[in-house]
């Protein structure tokens, strides 16, 4: 039988577009953002509370010179506007690190003026507050730690033989994945990945014969 060492001269390079729906997105910032403070420590150690964070989406940013619109929806808990419910519209850029497989937010403008003089300044002020600690920290990603996580447990999977079809068994290893791009889309966020890859196909029964139901007719073939 062949075996894996025999074809690792033989590396495959494969191209992979990932499509990661808005939807996946927003349920991850959901479950690690929603509930949070908006605070900000003092060199003292004495914490300011501005607002906790009620919901937050994202999707395309409407404006070319931004990648993401960010959709905040809060509590204010400041003791000049306590209990405001208040809605901001966060547009954020993108910044990639190809070597350092990291992406990040680069730049932002906030959207969210209301008819209140103190409130617009409130709202600037928790925005610089949240872009400063939790969107910052939360949509700043790294790919190498996840990659090769996932690595480890995909190659366990593949180095046993997985039989495709009757006869045909496929097994091999990831040597290498990595992430080359990244591009905001209308409804998906995509993810451009590049795998280097060993792979073997064992042949160990041939049927050429076609079933007589699925032959087709000699008229059919003119």
């Amino acid at each position: 039988m062949t075996t894996l060492e025999d074809a690792s001269e033989n590396d495959i390079h494969i191209n992979l577009p990932v499509n990661i729906s808005y939807a996946a997105i927003n349920e991850f910032l959901r479950e690690n953002v929603v509930g949070k403070l908006i605070e900000d420590e003092k060199d003292t150690g004495e914490v300011t509370t501005y607002a906790e964070l009620l919901d937050m989406s994202i999707e395309q940013s409407p404006d070319e010179k931004y990648d993401l619109a960010v959709d905040v929806e809060f509590r204010t808990l400041t003791k000049l506007l306590r209990n405001k419910i208040g809605r901001v519209w966060l547009h954020v850029a993108l910044e990639f690190d190809e070597a350092a497989q990291e992406v990040w937010v680069s730049d932002f403008k906030l959207d969210g003026n209301t008819d209140s003089w103190l409130m617009n300044n409130s709202l600037e002020l928790m925005a610089n507050k949240f872009m400063q600690g939790s969107i910052r920290n939360k949509m700043k990603y790294n790919f190498k730690a996840e990659i090769e996580k996932h690595l480890v447990e995909l190659n366990a999977k593949m180095g046993d033989p997985y039989e495709v079809s009757n006869g045909i068994n496929l097994f091999g290893r990831i040597e290498k994945m990595k992430v080359y791009g990244i591009i905001p889309k209308a409804d998906k966020f995509l993810v451009l990945a590049r795998i280097a890859a060993n792979a073997v196909v064992d042949i160990e029964k041939l049927n050429f014969n076609t079933p007589v139901e699925n032959r087709p007719n000699p008229g059919e073939l003119s």
